[in-house]
C-alpha cells in the first residue's frame, strides 16, 4: 500500500493492476486509491478521484463498492462523498437542448426519491440533499429559489419563460456543487468527458476498471481531458473481445 501513496510520482502516466477473473482486481484498484481520501482527511486537501468503467451496471457495482469500502474507515466525523453520475445538462444552461436535458435531469431526481439500487450515490440524490429537498438539518438559503422551483415543477405547475430558464440555471448551479463536493466521481467514460464534468472536477488520479474491454475511442475523453494525472488501469486478458 505505501507504494501506492507515492502514485503522483510515477515518472509515467500509467499503472497496471492485471490478472485473471476472481483475483481481486476491483478490490485492489479501490485499495490504491484509499491513500487519497485519507489524504484528504489528514491534511484537510481535496484529492478527487475518477474512477470510470465502460458500462452502466459496472459503474452501478463500483460506486456501492467504493462507498462500502470507505464506510467507517475515516472515523465516524468524516464521510467520504461518492457520487455516481449518468445523464448530465448541457453546457449552456440557456440552449432549448440543454433545457429539454435539464427536464430530464428534473426527472431523475423525482426518480430518486423512489428505492432504487444505491439511490443515495446518485448525483440527483445528492442534489436533494444538498439543495434541502431531502431534509439534512436546516434548509441551506443558498437554494431556497431551486426548492421553490422544484416543488413547482414537482407540482406540474406553470412555469412561465423566466421562471424555466432560472430553474435551467439554478440546476446547472446545484450540479457542479455537487461534483465539486465529490470525493470519488464513478462513471462512463464518455460522460467523463462531458463538458460540465471536465470544467469542474480536477482528479489526482483516474482509476480504470475492466480496463480490457475499453476500446480507443472508450479511452479518448480521458485521455484528452485529464491526461497527465496519473491513470490507473485494473482489467485482464479474460475481459478482451474477440478477435
Amino acid at each position: 500500500m505505501e507504494a501506492f501513496e507515492h502514485l503522483r510520482e510515477l515518472p509515467g502516466p500509467f499503472a497496471l493492476i492485471q490478472g485473471p477473473p476472481g483475483t481481486g482486481k476491483t478490490y485492489w484498484l479501490l485499495r490504491c486509491l484509499l491513500p487519497f481520501l485519507n489524504a484528504n482527511v489528514k491534511t484537510d486537501t481535496k484529492h478527487q478521484l475518477l474512477i470510470t468503467i465502460p458500462t452502466n451496471d459496472g459503474v452501478c457495482r463500483t460506486a456501492k463498492d467504493m462507498h462500502e469500502a470507505c464506510l467507517g474507515m475515516f472515523g465516524p466525523t468524516k464521510q467520504v462523498t461518492v457520487v455516481r453520475v449518468q445523464h448530465l445538462p448541457g453546457s449552456d444552461p440557456l440552449s432549448s437542448s440543454s433545457q429539454r436535458e435539464t427536464l430530464e435531469i428534473l426527472n431523475t431526481m423525482l426518480h430518486s426519491t423512489r428505492t432504487d439500487s444505491n439511490v443515495e450515490l446518485t448525483y440527483a440524490h445528492w442534489m436533494l440533499r444538498l439543495s434541502g429537498i431531502i431534509p439534512e438539518g436546516s434548509k441551506p438559503d443558498k437554494y431556497r429559489s431551486f426548492r421553490e422551483l422544484f416543488e413547482m415543477f414537482r407540482n406540474r405547475t406553470f412555469l412561465d419563460e423566466e421562471k424555466q430558464l432560472q430553474l435551467c440555471e439554478d440546476t446547472n448551479t446545484l450540479l457542479r456543487a455537487v461534483l465539486e463536493m465529490a470525493d470519488v466521481i464513478v462513471c462512463t467514460p464518455f460522460t467523463a468527458g462531458h463538458p460540465t464534468i471536465v470544467s469542474v472536477i480536477k482528479p489526482a488520479v483516474v482509476g480504470v476498471d475492466e480496463a480490457a474491454k475499453f476500446t480507443e475511442p472508450d479511452m479518448w475523453p480521458i485521455m484528452a481531458n485529464y491526461y497527465p494525472s496519473p491513470i490507473l488501469m485494473a482489467g485482464g486478458h479474460c475481459q478482451l473481445g474477440p478477435r
